[in-house]
């Protein structure tokens, strides 16, 4: 029987090329090289003539159902939560949602900004795995492209508006408060949390030395970032090849330090992933000498260290504990410092690991994640309790966890084979066994 074409494929490919043939001949439309959660990339003109055009992205859908609601005002699509939250972290370009309607002679595209329909999904989306995403039926791509232009445009400007008025705060921010005997403390208190969106929003890093306590970050910096956080996903999701393309080209050479250490931590995961730990160990201290108040990027020096100990290649430094311990003195509910001394004492002593997770923050603040690591700890040692541990964690918590499900799914395999800790396991076919086929169907379903 010869492979066939699923339906699903055969509509992406209609919507896009009927995108194209309604799109205005001035769009210039570029395909992803990787699947990054849109569709196409699509430069359209600036205002201005002279400038270099504005991007948005499309996220393309198709539908030869019946997929009105509300008197036909709207058409709707489900999406995948992952993807929003994916396109919405990006907020480099807006992203177009667009549905075409296959079940009409003229085939209309109707479509709405991602970052506006968010507005209509209501409480809680956020931690569903699908949802209906409703567009508006008076917006058709055919009659409504200069419409598009402009609000792209308009989306462009308001964003570079921002960043100007971050840096122009920043300069002003000493002398927003009166002088007094108290300025300083005002000074200190008063913008903590502005210093905290500008920093957020790659328009300002924390520097101590300037009397705002920012320091402004520049388009070169912004644009390394942002495809820096574009690594970080790649890696979130163990797609290591195409991390290290997308890493190998970014240029340096105008960016500051802190840039300069985000990309050294990043370049340290990707080797964690390509079983380099050695040179890992080097990048994320390097990173650590570029941002020294970074915790992330000290506890990945830890992380790597008791890695190269666990597998004998390097015993774990005399100070490690005392870096350790002084990380968590300041960070005490940081969940990688409190995951990596648990499972370095969990090599000796499970129990005593066991004890430093439910003493610490994490195991009132974030019950889940204090059961799951807990849970990886024993699953080797005990894999009854490890089991029953996993059993405490709601299912929405690691439905869409990869790495919690490759635990269970190990977990499983072991408890069906008769294995309840680290013993080697041999199992023989044909023949009769005693294997738990409910515990064997369990692991599957994980793994898949």
């Amino acid at each position: 029987m010869y492979p066939t074409r699923s339906r699903t494929h055969d509509e992406e490919d209609e919507s896009k090329s009927l995108f194209n043939v309604q799109r205005p001949r001035t769009w210039k439309v570029h395909d992803p090289e990787w699947d990054y959660g849109w569709d196409m990339s699509v430069i359209i003109p600036h205002e201005r003539p002279d400038e270099v055009g504005r991007e948005l992205r499309v996220q393309l859908k198709a539908s030869e159902a019946e997929p009105y609601v509300k008197a036909r005002a709207f058409i709707t699509r489900p999406m995948k939560v992952t993807t929003i939250h994916w396109l919405l972290e990006m907020q480099t370009v807006p992203v177009l949602v667009a549905v075409a309607d296959l079940t009409r002679a003229d085939r209309p595209i109707f479509w709405g900004w991602l970052h506006e329909l968010v507005a209509g999904f209501g409480k809680g989306w956020e931690g569903k795995k699908k949802i209906t995403v409703r567009v508006p039926t008076d917006r058709v791509l055919k009659t409504s492209a200069q419409r598009i232009e402009r609000e792209t445009n308009e989306w462009h400007a308001e964003r570079d508006a921002k960043r100007e008025l971050g840096t122009i705060a920043i300069d002003a921010l000493p002398d927003l408060l009166p002088d007094g005997p108290n300025r300083m403390g005002q000074l200190e208190a008063a913008p903590a949390r502005f210093r905290e969106v500008l920093r957020a929003s790659a328009i300002a890093d924390t520097d101590p030395s300037s009397p705002s306590g920012l320091r402004p970050v520049g388009p070169a910096d912004r644009e390394a970032r942002a495809e820096l956080e574009r690594i970080k996903h790649l890696l979130d999701a163990l797609d290591a090849r195409e991390a290290r393309r997308l890493l190998d080209r970014i240029g340096l050479s105008r960016c500051n330090n802190r840039t300069r250490a985000i990309y050294e931590n990043r370049l340290g995961a990707l080797l964690m992933q390509e079983a380099d730990p050695l040179r890992a160990v080097a990048r994320f201290r390097t990173a650590t000498r570029l941002a020294p108040k970074e915790t992330a990027f000290a506890c990945n020096v830890l992380v790597a260290e008791a890695y190269l100990d666990a597998c004998g290649r390097v015993p774990l430094p005399a100070d490690w504990f005392g870096r350790l311990e002084a990380l968590l003195r300041d960070h005490s509910d940081f969940l990688p410092a409190i995951a990596v001394k648990a499972r370095v004492l969990a090599r000796t002593d499970p129990e005593a690991a066991e004890a430093v997770v439910r003493e610490s923050p994490l195991w009132e603040r974030r019950r889940s994640e204090a059961l799951l690591l807990l849970a990886e700890i024993y699953s080797c040692a005990d894999r009854v309790k490890a089991r029953a541990l996993f059993a405490g964690v709601p299912e929405a918590d690691v439905r869409d966890d990869h790495v919690a499900l490759g635990l269970r799914g190990f977990i499983c395999l072991g408890l069906s084979v008769g294995s309840t800790a680290g013993e080697a396991v041999d199992v023989h076919f044909p023949g009769p066994s005693n294997i738990d086929l409910h515990l064997l169907s369990e692991s599957v379903t994980a793994y898949r």
